[in-house]
């Protein structure tokens, strides 16, 4: 009788067990139902993630336009060499998009554009600026860095949006103490330096968005 009774208490006892640990196996749904949720969860934050990239899209670009959505400036790359006063009048006398008021960009509006060369990007320690345009206010901080290894596709230290012509291109600030002299931006090196208006330079022409 008492070994009946223990052999029974043994059956009840595993069947028990057996139930409890059957909670941890993989095909129970609540485990299941877990796994697909952090899954689900991992995919949410991954597509919050790229559409805030896309959001956060420095540039609208059609054609040679682009707008830098950070300062609200419209550039139009015409990629060619002018000397100054050709450049100015280019820009002046363009109907592009029905937009009239193209201009050539101070060195102030083509400095937001430098990329990978710290010192002569807005706010750098190159001192050419538009409160600063004598040539002594260009120090070997404007110098720039080597050529062609700018974070561009081709070593351009411009945004690649508009780096399909890497080159000098000339600002509307004239050389405070010599106005036969122009400042320019090299963007295959990052400089900042000045040049005869009867040198060649590119034209980017620009304007401010309405």
């Amino acid at each position: 009788m008492n070994r009946f009774f223990l052999m029974a208490l043994v059956a009840l006892l595993c069947i028990g067990f057996g139930f409890v640990f059957s909670c941890g196996d993989d095909d129970d749904p609540s485990t299941s139902s877990g796994q697909a949720d952090d899954e689900g969860d991992d995919d949410d934050t991954f597509g919050v993630d790229d559409d805030d990239d896309d959001d956060d899209s420095e540039f609208d670009c059609s054609g040679n336009v682009c707008t830098d959505n950070t300062t609200g400036l419209m550039w139009l790359n015409t990629q060619h060499g002018d000397l100054w006063g050709e450049a100015s009048a280019h820009c002046q006398n363009l109907d592009h998009w029905d937009y009239t008021d193209w201009r050539l960009p101070t060195v102030d509006e083509l400095r937001t554009l430098m990329r990978g060369c710290p010192a002569t990007e807005t706010g750098g320690s190159c001192g050419v600026t538009a409160a600063c345009l004598e040539e002594t206010c260009a120090d070997e901080s404007c110098l720039g860095l080597d050529y062609g290894q700018g974070p561009g596709p081709d070593g351009c230290y411009l945004p690649e949006e508009l780096d399909d012509f890497c080159d000098w291109y000339w600002s509307s600030d004239a050389v405070a103490d010599n106005d036969e002299r122009y400042w320019v931006i090299v963007f295959n090196t990052g400089r900042i330096e000045n040049r005869d208006e009867e040198g060649d330079a590119s034209v980017l022409c620009v304007r401010e968005v309405d």
